[in-house]
């Protein structure tokens, strides 16, 4: 008997230190590009850069304490995962261990293994203790743009140089700090990045917390009010790829919460949408044209493309390495190449082999989901083919993080 209180109580308390350490990723998340430049450029401590990852492996450390993982069923996107993280991490060995090495490893693999070993983490956290992590991302979350718009109403872009973001408006440089900000091209109009490490990164962000706000909150009035609140900050992040991501998760969800309305009056629906759209395109036809027409960021974007297209060709079964591609070529002399788009980004480096296996995956978490009935998760995941088609999307850790925790929520378990 008392060998069996010793182990619920051994349980109880790994779940305790689960959600601590859990909570504390969520709570600082938004904060993770300041918390990165502050210490790094105004302190000289680098080390704490690697802030999530600590905290990660700690979690990872008292799962596998807690041998939970042991009974959960291995198929589906188990096995998947472990293919492409095989993949990844032989074409990673022959670069070499080192810095650039786990550069690699974070930049390609943090949404296939991290969802991985965050569904089997979550399985130690009661509903309760679920629903106080999402009430503390959400919370940290406004909290971070607040005081993000607090500081750009006082400062303009140029406030975030007082915590170590570089004084210029260039977009990133390996081994330099972040810019304060992005312009909106052929204009000196700094786009809203709040404490992230761009605009673009807290756009994908504010999608996110929509989604996880959406599927927290019950009233509809703060439902709405979240909704209006992050398409407003949305627009002062001029991110494109985000907008239309946060308005395909909207008008889903609100066409299926209303579908039986809407199917009963569904010519009128689609009478009005044809009006609606057509006086939207007489009235700010041109507005549209120049918001989505940006010659120096549309015409570059292409080249970027191009360029990742010519790559690929050069091995599409097996493709060049890791490394040869995305966000990770930054880091090795000479080979920087950014594809603006993830699949992109997959298939150069890792082949048409890989790029299956990374669709798989995809597919895989959207088939589940919708197994789930969870609506909003498969929203968001058809909506983020929008940015990253687009963009690199993945990169942006802060969001990676908040998205796996979402995800493993809505999962619950990894099976087919």
């Amino acid at each position: 008997m008392k060998d069996k209180h010793k182990a619920v109580a051994s349980k109880i308390n790994i779940s305790s230190m689960i959600v601590f350490f859990l909570g504390l990723l969520l709570i600082l998340l938004p904060f993770n590009a300041l918390i990165n430049t502050f210490f790094s450029e105004k302190l000289g401590i680098g080390l704490l850069k690697f802030w999530k990852e600590i905290i990660f492996v700690i979690l990872i450390i008292l799962m596998g304490v807690s041998g939970k993982w042991k009974k959960a069923p291995r198929k589906g996107l188990f096995w998947i995962s472990l293919a492409y993280a095989a993949l990844v991490f032989i074409n990673a060995l022959r670069l070499g261990v080192d810095l650039n090495f786990l550069r690699i490893i974070r930049l390609e693999l943090l949404p296939v293994i991290g969802l991985l070993v965050m569904t089997y983490i979550i399985k130690l956290v009661d509903k309760d203790d679920r629903r106080k992590l999402t009430s503390l991302f959400l919370g940290s979350g406004f909290v971070a743009l607040l005081m993000g718009l607090l500081v750009f109403w006082l400062y303009g872009g140029e406030g975030l140089t007082m915590f170590g973001y570089r004084p210029d408006w260039s977009t990133f440089y390996a081994g330099e700090a972040l810019a304060y900000c992005q312009k909106i091209e052929n204009s000196d109009v700094c786009r809203f990045q709040g404490f992230m490490s761009g605009p673009n990164q807290l756009g994908v962000y504010l999608v996110l917390m929509m989604v996880v706000g959406l599927d927290f909150l019950k009233k509809w009035k703060l439902k709405a009010l979240l909704s209006i609140v992050c398409l407003a900050l949305l627009y002062l992040t001029f991110s494109r790829s985000s907008m239309i991501a946060g308005i395909i998760v909207l008008i889903g969800y609100i066409g299926w919460e209303n579908r039986d309305f809407i199917l009963k009056n569904k010519l009128k629906f689609l009478g009005a949408g044809i009006v609606g759209a057509l006086l939207s395109l007489l009235m700010i036809g041109d507005n549209i044209y120049e918001f989505l027409n940006r010659p120096e960021s549309n015409s570059q974007r292409l080249e970027f493309l191009s360029n990742g297209w010519n790559l690929w060709k050069e091995n599409f079964i097996f493709g060049n390495g890791a490394g040869t591609a995305g966000p990770s070529s930054r880091f090795l002399e000479g080979r920087e190449l950014i594809t603006e788009n993830w699949f992109l980004q997959v298939g150069a480096q890792f082949g048409l082999i890989g790029l299956g296996l990374f669709v798989g995956w995809y597919g895989l978490v959207m088939k589940k989901l919708y197994e789930n009935k969870s609506l909003l998760g498969f929203l968001l995941m058809t909506a983020l083919l929008v940015p990253l088609n687009l963009l690199h999307t993945f990169e942006a850790s802060a969001f990676v993080y908040g998205l796996i925790f979402l995800l493993s929520t809505q999962l619950d378990e990894i099976e087919n």
